[in-house]
C-alpha cells in the first residue's frame, strides 16, 4: 500500500466509480471489480463487500465519481435549478443520469457533475449513510491547500488515471483552469500539457507538480521532465508491483 494521502481518511470505507468498473475500498484493502455487463455487476459486489465490512459501514461511506468529468461553476453563476445545463456545455449527457453538486465554499466555486440513476437507486435502497463527491472536488480541495512555489508565478498541477490526464493551474495561489483529457500515449500527453502552456503563456515560468510517483505513469514523468526542468512528485507512491488493473486511479487509494 502506498505513503499516506491526506486526500481521503484513513478510516473511510469508499466506493470509486470508474466507465469500466468499481473499486471498493477500505483502509486495508482495494477491491476492483470489471463491469462487463454494465451496472449489473454493481448490485452483488456491492453486497458481497458491505456483508464483510457491515460494522465499518454504519459509520462511514464515501462513494466518488470517476466516470464522468465535472464542470466547475462560480457560485455566483451558479444557479440549481439550471444544473442540467452546465454539464451538457461540456460534454454529452447519457439518458440514464442524474446531475449532482458539489460546493467548494472555500474557493466559491460548485463542481456540477452527472451520476447514474441506478447505481444512485441500489445506494438509496441500501440502509446504509453516504456522501456522493466528484473526484475533481476532492483533488481541487487537496491542492488548494498546498504551499505554493515562492520561486514560480504559476503550478500546474497533474492527475494521471488510466488513459486520462487532469490539469489544474493555479497562478499565486489562486485557481484559473481544470480540465480532463483522454490520453494513450505520450505524444498525446505532451501536446495537452504544452497546448495549456502556450494557451496561458506561461512558457517555461512554472512549476510542474505531479501528483503521486507511480510506476504505471513513469514513461509520463520521463517525456515531461525531457521538456521541462521544475517538476517535482508531491504525495504517495507505489512499488513497481502495482498495476493499474488494480486501480484506475492510485492516487485515490487510501491509507495503509
Amino acid at each position: 500500500m502506498p505513503n499516506a494521502n491526506s486526500i481521503l481518511q484513513q478510516e473511510a470505507l469508499s466506493i470509486h466509480i470508474f466507465a469500466d468498473g468499481f473499486s471498493f475500498c477500505s483502509p486495508s484493502q482495494i477491491d476492483f471489480t470489471h463491469t462487463p455487463i454494465g451496472e449489473k455487476d454493481f448490485q452483488p459486489a456491492f453486497d458481497e463487500f458491505f456483508a464483510y465490512h457491515k460494522i465499518q459501514a454504519e459509520a462511514t461511506l464515501q462513494v466518488i465519481q470517476f466516470e464522468y468529468p465535472s464542470t466547475f461553476v462560480p457560485n455566483a453563476l451558479f444557479d440549481e435549478k439550471q444544473k442540467d445545463k452546465y454539464n451538457s456545455l461540456y460534454q454529452s449527457i447519457p439518458d440514464k443520469v442524474q446531475i449532482e453538486f458539489d460546493t467548494l465554499n472555500a474557493l466559491n466555486i460548485t463542481n456540477v457533475f452527472p451520476f447514474s440513476t441506478s447505481l444512485l437507486s441500489i445506494l438509496n435502497k441500501s440502509s446504509l449513510s453516504f456522501s456522493l463527491v466528484h473526484y475533481n472536488t476532492l483533488l481541487l480541495e487537496w491542492i488548494s491547500k498546498q504551499e505554493a512555489s515562492s520561486s514560480h508565478q504559476h503550478q500546474v498541477y497533474v492527475h494521471l488515471q488510466k488513459n486520462t490526464l487532469d490539469v489544474f493551474l493555479f497562478s499565486k495561489r489562486k485557481f484559473l483552469f481544470s480540465n480532463r483529457y483522454s490520453i494513450k500515449n505520450t505524444d498525446e500527453f505532451l501536446y495537452y500539457l504544452f497546448f495549456i502552456a502556450e494557451q496561458f503563456d506561461l512558457q517555461d515560468q512554472f512549476e510542474l507538480i505531479f501528483l503521486g510517483n507511480y510506476v504505471p505513469f513513469s514513461a509520463y514523468y520521463k517525456a515531461a521532465s525531457s521538456y521541462h526542468t521544475s517538476l517535482i512528485h508531491i504525495g504517495s507512491s507505489l512499488g513497481e508491483s502495482f498495476d493499474l488493473s488494480q486501480h484506475p486511479a492510485p492516487f485515490f487509494i487510501p491509507n495503509s
